[in-house]
């Protein structure tokens, strides 16, 4: 018997669980998000789904439509698109635009998010690009490779670790009062 259960019932997308989640691990588990995620998105109908998500500037290619849509910027600015049109390049402030059409009905949607792709990342990379770059900070002080500053600190504190040490020894030989002698 499956656990997880997907598909189609008198026309609408149902998902069925063989077990009760909250008796189990399952949300403690890794994957959680991702199955959440793929739940999510098996279950969206596909106007819900939006055309994806953009950076500032960049054009959103649309299907062609037969009449004439509305789209709603975040700051509630409406542009019309004529029937042919399937291009919308007014994307300049990050948020979620709405596509309508007749009867002010959402169409589809479409998110134009402000940092980039590098931060949405999160599979793991080879390199560190912070290594790799070889951009140094503005105002910081240049050192050469191979010259470490910390060994004279270490050097001295080791000095100093070794004189302690054999003043305690000495005392503890000549029997210093107030100072106990495991002898």
């Amino acid at each position: 018997m499956p656990l997880l259960v997907a598909g189609e019932n008198g026309g609408r997308k149902v998902v069925a669980l063989a077990f009760a989640p909250e008796s189990s691990d399952l949300p403690l588990q890794v994957a959680f998000p991702v199955l959440i995620d793929n739940l999510m998105r098996h279950l969206q109908p596909p106007s819900a789904a939006g055309v994806g998500s953009y950076q500032p500037g960049e054009t959103v290619q649309m299907p062609e439509p037969a009449s004439q849509r509305t789209v709603v910027a975040p700051d509630g600015q409406r542009s019309t698109l004529e029937p042919g049109t399937a291009a919308y390049a007014s994307t300049v402030m990050p948020g979620v635009y709405e596509v309508r059409g007749a009867g002010d009905r959402i169409l589809t949607r479409f998110a134009v998010n402000a940092g980039s792709e590098n931060e949405s990342r999160i599979t793991a990379r080879d390199t560190t690009p912070l290594a790799t770059s070889g951009i140094a900070a503005v105002g910081a002080p240049q050192q050469a490779p191979g010259s470490e500053r910390w060994w004279p600190l270490a050097a001295f504190a080791l000095v100093v670790l070794l004189v302690e040490w054999c003043l305690f020894g000495r005392s503890q030989a000549r029997g210093i009062p107030g100072r106990r002698s495991t002898a």
